[in-house]
């Protein structure tokens, strides 16, 4: 869901009847959330954040460290609870705060 909401920041970006650059076109697919993070402009604000909140910065560290390569594992229930708790805590969540954006 992260990756979505970082892309759907990204969609922002284009514009209607306009073809975008098909390097940053090509960047957009991959997987890596920092890197998604800087594509929609959003580093600088991550870390802003990161430092203003202590919980935040915690629940982002559980979330940029997941892979498309998990989506095929098996996880434990307490790191899939904590997953779920990082990206959607209302006060210190990813989502949450990525939803402020798009």
């Amino acid at each position: 869901s992260v990756e979505c909401g970082i892309k759907a920041v990204i969609a922002l970006s284009f514009r209607a009847q306009v073809i975008p650059d098909k390097n940053f076109v090509n960047k957009i697919y991959s997987h890596q959330l920092l890197d998604l993070m800087n594509l929609a402009g959003l580093k600088a604000k991550l870390q802003e954040q990161m430092q203003a909140s202590d919980p935040f910065n915690a629940n982002w560290a559980v979330v940029s460290g997941w892979s498309e390569q998990v989506r095929y594992e098996t996880i434990d229930p307490f790191t899939s609870i904590t997953m779920v708790e990082a990206v959607s805590d209302q006060q210190a969540g990813v989502l949450p705060w990525l939803k402020t954006y798009w």
